[in-house]
Parts: structure tokens; C-alpha cells; sequence
């Protein structure tokens, strides 16, 4: 089993790194992504340029959301502006703390 760290969270999300295997777990709402670091930071890489106005489509229910790729080909993230903002902080603060924890070794 996992012992896991938690590097960012908020009441909906949470982004935590198993201390012994590495891989980093992304828990939005009801989805759970399962990354290696690598495919973290690139999926914020490509997180932290998404220009919400340039990209979102609206959906049935009327609201506006950006489709986010995500290392799984087929899964996709969908998320408001606002959640879009949010979870761009909490993987920033995400990465942040990998660096700090890899100093530390």
C-alpha cells in the first residue's frame, strides 16, 4: 500500500505523492489520475498557459468549461473558469513542495 504525502488540497481536490513508488495522485471530485512526476509536471505545464476564453466550449447545462487533456488518452478533465484557476494553484503549490521534499533527501 501506498504511504502517500499530500502536496496541495483544497475541499475538492487533492494532490498527494506516495513517498515509496513515486507517483503522484490527483483527486478531483469523483476522478482520480495516477501520474508519474514527469507526467505531472508536464500536465501542468501545459495547465498553467490554458487561456480559459481561447478554449472553453459551452456545455448542455449552459456553462462554459475547458476540456484538459490529461496522460490518459482517453480521460479528460473539464473545469470552469474558476475551478480552472484553483486547480492551477494547487498544482503550482504541488510542484513546489515535490522540489522542497527533493531537497530534503
Amino acid at each position: 500500500m501506498c504511504q502517500t504525502r499530500i502536496l496541495s488540497q483544497s475541499e475538492t481536490i487533492v494532490i498527494s505523492v506516495c513517498q515509496r513508488c513515486k507517483l503522484i495522485y490527483l483527486w478531483n471530485n469523483n476522478l482520480l489520475l495516477t501520474v508519474s512526476e514527469q507526467k505531472f509536471r508536464s500536465l501542468y505545464n501545459t495547465i498553467k498557459y490554458i487561456d480559459f476564453d481561447a478554449c472553453s466550449i459551452p456545455f448542455p447545462d449552459g456553462e462554459f468549461r475547458a476540456i484538459i487533456a490529461t496522460p490518459g488518452n482517453e480521460v479528460n478533465m473539464t473545469l470552469g473558469f474558476e475551478e480552472l484557476e484553483h486547480f492551477k494553484d494547487l498544482m503550482q503549490e504541488a510542484e513546489y513542495m515535490l522540489d522542497v521534499y527533493a531537497l530534503m533527501v
